[in-house]
């Protein structure tokens, strides 16, 4: 469809399945991470402002830059998605000091929907009545 326009991508290119997988990911690792948080919060319109703020809002406010910061920053579903989704890999930028690495980005990926699942196991279960 797009490739009239010259911006098509091929099913071939390297790195497009990680992308894919990413991208296919991303939706139900959201999804399972407001869930525990709906768990613990028990109030739908404070568990949706929370889940924004947390996976969309936060990670906007961190960097690469410092060490304390890279490690928080890389440890967000947002940032590991734009990790796994670079299909042309660029080069290690030399200003940044703490580079993200595609393998340890799936773990983050693991850990945030893990999370969201043992949240609600361990805490779903009070009642408010």
């Amino acid at each position: 469809m797009l490739s009239s326009k010259h911006v098509g991508i091929s099913i071939t290119e390297p790195g497009i399945w990680r992308a894919l997988l990413a991208s296919a990911l991303l939706p139900p690792v959201c999804a399972l991470t407001g869930l525990g948080l709906a768990a613990l919060i028990r109030h739908s319109v404070a568990t949706i402002v929370g889940t924004t703020t947390v996976l969309l809002l936060i990670p906007n406010f961190m960097s690469d830059n410092h060490y304390w910061s890279a490690c928080l920053y890389q440890a967000t579903p947002f940032r590991a998605w734009q990790v796994l989704h670079d299909l042309i890999g660029t080069p290690v930028n030399p200003h940044i000091p703490f580079p993200a690495q595609p393998s340890g980005e799936w773990w983050v990926y693991l850990g945030w929907a893990l999370g969201g699942v043992l949240v609600t196991l361990l805490f779903g279960s009070r009642r408010d009545v």
